[in-house]
């Protein structure tokens, strides 16, 4: 008797360029669901709690992330990469998951006070300490997700994934406001997240078919599992680092309130990046993962052809948060919280930084190149450090701001040395991308700093004028993005796969 495979729930004729426009698709309207539903949330709560519970939540999330990533084996990677997809495998890789999420709940609560103050310093560690064990239950809670998730995402099976996905951030969004209209401050974000956290976890069960969960431990599927994790291991665990190095030196820098204007401007400033990263681990890292595996398969022109469109149009966002994002907290939030906006404009640098990192290093675990991963990496920490504490030693926040780019900056390099020495490389998009987000976002906002400028202005009038200047830049930009995609055969083979042929023999360049 055959052993059922999750493959063979996946069409045979259904083609990798079909599941990924439709991966593509999904995500394009997730995307913008899940800000719209982040923002908002931000919006509303900013309202109810003041700065300093961010600021705190915001440690608790470098604490979570950290416990996640330092123990990270690259289980979901390598699901992702085999050729195996029976029950075995995949239930082996969920037992490992659980099991991993009840120690790491149980680590935090054991370790909650050198935690707090390693993250946090003497001044802040109590008020951490207080809420990690509460919070770590969201590692325990999120280690029982579905293996069908991990399937879906390796098979490029996005659509549910969204559904479940938007469901949750509206529910748990609710129940946080509920919460802390409540009166229960930073609890209202601690108890929201655990409620997320379980609703998550509860879909997926109902809605993702596929694999039988019951506990199993199948040696070679732990052996495969486990192989990439040496490299996996070391290269998260810098990554956690460089990622986070900025939120660790806050912590013991500046107030919980400045920690707070920060968290509420990363999250406007890093939606650009979030969709990158989303696109790059949902669509480009399976797709080109499964082109690998075939014999023959155009991984590299995958590669590129994905890169550019992504990088396209995260340019467009990133322009789009620095021209308008004072004017977006100036309109919408409350006052209390203005300084996150001069801070979301500054974020643009390091966001567009880890943009061009992290649309390159998955595909060096496709090419199984993980050390080039680890050590692209380990120069993004050393680079990081020095740029994040020479930068607020001479320059306050800003110069943190703009430091913490320089080791993004130094990592794409590393990647870009590795992707060569294995026959790939973008670095064409890499400069002609990278130049049209500078020019167009230092137009842009020095039309709006003009606007600034002209004392005779109402604030309506300077408001409307501001919102008028940026939207042309932003138009013309949007347009040029459009030019220099067209620039490209690939491009034009993929919007005539989407059926818009006319709009691909419409750009110049056609040959």
């Amino acid at each position: 008797m055959k052993t059922p495979t999750l493959s063979d729930e996946t069409p045979p004729e259904e083609s990798i360029r079909k599941r990924a426009m439709a991966a593509s698709g999904w995500i394009a309207i997730r995307r913008p669901a899940m800000m719209i539903v982040q923002l908002g949330r931000n919006i509303v709560l900013t309202r109810l709690l003041f700065p300093e519970a961010f600021g705190l939540m915001a440690l608790v999330a470098v604490v979570m992330q950290g416990m996640q990533m330092l123990t990270d084996v690259g289980i979901n990677a390598s699901v992702i990469r085999s050729e195996r997809t029976d029950q075995a495998f995949m239930r082996t890789a969920w037992t490992l998951q659980v099991l991993r999420g009840l120690l790491l709940t149980a680590l935090c609560a054991i370790f909650a006070e050198p935690l707090a103050y390693a993250i946090a310093g003497p001044a802040k560690a109590q008020q951490l300490a207080g809420l990690l064990p509460l919070a770590s239950f969201v590692l325990a809670i999120g280690g029982f997700r579905s293996a069908n998730h991990i399937a879906s995402n390796r098979d490029l099976k996005i659509g549910r994934l969204t559904i479940i996905h938007t469901f949750t951030a509206i529910a748990s969004l609710v129940i946080t406001v509920g919460l802390a209209a409540a009166g229960m401050g930073v609890l209202a974000l601690v108890w929201g997240n655990l409620a997320n956290a379980v609703i998550g976890v509860g879909i997926e069960f109902l809605l993702l078919k596929g694999v039988t969960h019951r506990f199993e431990l199948e040696g070679a599927a732990v052996r495969e599992q486990m192989g990439l994790g040496t490299w996996i291991f070391l290269s998260t665990m810098l990554t956690f680092g460089a990622n986070q190095i900025d939120s660790v030196m806050l912590g013991r820098l500046v107030s919980l309130e400045m920690i707070g204007f920060y968290s509420i401007a990363f999250v406007l400033s890093t939606q650009p990046k979030e969709l990158a990263f989303r696109f790059a681990t949902s669509v480009l890292f399976p797709a080109i993962s499964e082109k690998a595996r075939k014999s023959g398969g155009d991984f590299r022109g995958a590669f590129h052809k994905s890169r550019a469109v992504l990088l396209g149009a995260s340019s467009f966002i990133v322009v789009g948060v620095a021209i308008f994002g004072p004017l977006f907290f100036e309109l919408l939030y409350d006052p209390r919280y203005e300084p996150s906006g001069w801070m979301s404009r500054w974020l643009c640098i390091p966001v567009w930084a880890m943009i061009l990192f992290g649309t390159k290093d998955r595909a060096l675990i496709t090419l199984g190149a993980g050390r080039y991963l680890a050590a692209s990496n380990a120069v993004r920490l050393v680079g990081s450090a020095l740029g994040v504490y020479l930068g607020h030693k001479f320059a306050g926040l800003p110069g943190l701001i703009v430091g913490l780019s320089i080791g993004s900056f130094l990592g794409t390099g590393v990647v870009t040395l590795g992707l060569v020495k294995a026959g790939l490389t973008d670095l064409r998009n890499d400069f002609v991308f990278s130049g049209w987000t500078l020019v167009a976002s230092i137009v842009g906002i020095l039309a709006i700093e003009g606007v600034n400028q002209i004392p005779t202005l109402s604030n309506a009038a300077h408001i409307g004028l501001s919102i008028a200047l940026g939207a042309v830049v932003l138009a013309v930009h949007g347009y040029t993005l459009v030019l220099a995609l067209g620039a490209m055969p690939h491009v034009r083979k993929v919007l005539g796969r989407f059926g818009l042929a006319r709009v691909a023999g419409a750009l110049p360049g056609r040959s």
